[in-house]
């Protein structure tokens, strides 16, 4: 005997593969967002707060590349085009200058990385700090570094044109501080990244209609502070996370069984803006087809006569619509490749005479060092890697995460719901293998380990996100309940950690409390201390009207379960 489906699940028709089934009506995305309940709406307001947070205690340019990112705004600001990468494309004057304006390094050495606390005694005082066509005349650079590579101008340019057209539409902004440009470009960072919860929640939904574990996944991004920090600074990785997140959305309705042309064109245009944004973005390109494949196999007709001829249809079914697509995604941002093609003969050219990367002695070593590393900078390795979580925690987070994914694996009966859910693992696994195998390929040609980054891997953190929670859908009622508190009280312990560790290196001085160290991150922040204390306030309330919102909910006391976890994907048993 099944259990009646859960509060906000969808009515389900019989399978042709033998599972419980697609959803007689299937998911759209843009309904699933305008369902979610107050409680995921409070921990959306929760995450802008708390990237606005990390935007502030994050100092300026003490984020990857961050520099790099804020002068490719500006060079498009100035319209000063979008070169191939060369070995004479460097930072722009005042890019250079604003480096050495910034509390990245010493006042003696500006350009050389000062891992410690910033002394209060250096800040300039807000109205001192020029604006940024004046930064080379009054910060020029030390004359053993007047220029810097400029590696941005490989990616394409759509995270940059975003920004620069904020700045040209702010009222004014030439006479702006230069800090205050950043402190924007930061701004727009964290509204294209405030939604992840929602999608998180929403994608979740679309596979399990269970409420609970959708709050699950809805918190795995406030899990993972190397996230939080990356979608509160300059970096083009935010604009990349959030159109695959949208695309795996759109993929995860299609998984349902939703072809819709509406959801096609959804999926296709996102796909373009993330191939605009960044080239790891192509990994979602053979994700589109396996989710076509699996998504015509649910639904395919209730009986065949002939597996061959079955099989057939279902992939000329499949097929149409991916035609489909590919045509809007290449319309819409994936033309930069054939451009680049034509330009330089690559499809994402590289910087010549590319600095950087520690020296490493043997195979052995490069892989023994490669799996930690790239458990270390998931999950929190803040800065250019200054702050960086105890392994141990992040040891413990990983194994939650694998353990939640393997129970959704072993427990899902059919094999259209075990591709489904290999579908939204895709971008994360994939990512981790290439990100891992340009490394070493690096390594063999230059004997150095180089980029090896955990948040290339978050284009995938919301089918993650997904899996993790149709992995909570199979527990028992009694866990479902309550995991959504504990997912809650797991974030507030890895945010904790890295906001303490991070306020401790930069800003509270040796021997000193907090107060000090308020006192120091004021006197360098890019806004007036009263808006800070707001953001303090707001964050705080925020989250403390999300615990209350992540309490219990949505299934009765008492619950004895049945064969199936409530509202869990088609074919997924119980615990």
């Amino acid at each position: 005997m099944t259990q009646e489906p859960a509060s906000g699940s969808e009515p389900r028709r019989p399978s042709a593969d033998g599972g419980a089934a697609a959803t007689a009506d299937p998911p759209r995305s843009g309904r699933l967002m305008r369902s979610a309940p107050k409680s995921v709406w409070a921990l959306v307001a929760l995450y802008g707060l708390l990237l606005l947070s990390w935007s502030v205690v994050t100092p300026l340019y003490h984020a990857p590349d961050e520099p790099n990112h804020a002068d490719a705004v500006v060079r498009i600001y100035g319209g000063l085009g979008w070169p191939a990468p060369a070995a004479d494309v460097f930072l722009t004057g005042d890019g250079l200058s604003s480096w050495v304006a910034s509390p990245y390094g010493r006042r003696a050495t500006p350009l050389t990385l000062n891992p410690a606390t910033i002394p209060r005694s250096e800040a300039v005082p807000r109205k001192q700090r020029p604006p940024w066509r004046d930064l080379r005349e009054n910060y020029p650079p030390p004359p053993s570094n007047t220029v810097q590579l400029q590696q941005m101008v490989q990616h394409p340019p759509l995270y940059y044109a975003v920004q620069a057209a904020v700045l040209k539409a702010s009222p004014d902004a030439d006479d702006w501080r230069w800090d205050q440009w950043v402190g924007l470009m930061r701004v727009v960072s964290v509204l294209l990244s405030t939604a992840l919860p929602l999608l998180a929640w929403a994608t979740c939904m679309a596979m399990t209609s269970n409420r609970s574990a959708s709050l699950v996944a809805a918190l795995l991004p406030f899990s993972i502070p190397q996230l939080t920090h990356i979608n509160s600074v300059v970096n083009n990785d935010n604009a990349l996370i959030l159109f695959s997140s949208l695309v795996t959305l759109g993929l995860a309705c299609v998984l349902r069984g939703n072809v819709t042309a509406r959801n096609n064109v959804f999926v296709g245009i996102c796909t373009g803006l993330a191939l605009l944004s960044k080239s790891p973005a192509l990994v979602l390109l053979p994700m589109i087809v396996a989710a076509y494949l699996v998504g015509a196999r649910v639904r395919r007709p209730a009986a065949s006569d002939v597996a061959t001829q079955q099989m057939r249809e279902v992939t000329a079914r499949a097929l149409r619509p991916v035609a489909g697509v590919m045509l809007v995604a290449f319309l819409t941002g994936g033309w930069w490749y054939a451009y680049q093609i034509l330009r330089t003969g690559h499809v994402q050219p590289t910087v010549p005479n590319f600095p950087g990367g520690v020296v490493i002695d043997s195979t052995s070593q490069f892989f023994s060092q490669a799996w930690r590393l790239m458990v270390l900078r998931y999950w929190g390795s803040i800065g250019w890697y200054e702050v960086t979580l105890p392994f141990r925690l992040t040891a413990v987070a990983s194994l939650v995460v694998i353990g939640f994914v393997a129970v959704a694996v072993v427990r899902t009966r059919t094999r259209s719901d075990w591709w489904s859910l290999a579908v939204l693992l895709w971008p994360t696994l994939s990512a981790f293998v290439l990100v891992v195998l340009n490394s070493y390929k690096f390594y063999l040609d230059n004997g150095r380990l180089l980029a090896l980054q955990g948040r290339y891997l978050f284009e995938g953190v919301i089918g993650l996100a997904a899996v993790v929670g149709s992995g909570v859908a199979a527990q028992p009622h009694r866990i479902v309940r309550w995991a959504p508190l504990a997912a809650f009280a797991l974030a507030g312990v890895m945010q904790y950690d890295a906001l303490h560790l991070t306020l401790q290196l930069y800003w509270v001085p040796s021997g000193a409390g907090y107060r000090a160290g308020w006192n120091s991150l004021t006197a360098y922040a890019v806004w007036p201390p009263a808006l800070l204390w707001v953001l303090l306030i707001l964050t705080i309330a925020a989250a403390v009207v999300a615990v209350i919102a992540v309490l219990p909910n949505g299934l009765p006391r008492g619950s004895t379960g049945g064969r199936r976890a409530v509202g869990a994907p088609r074919g997924v048993r119980a615990a």
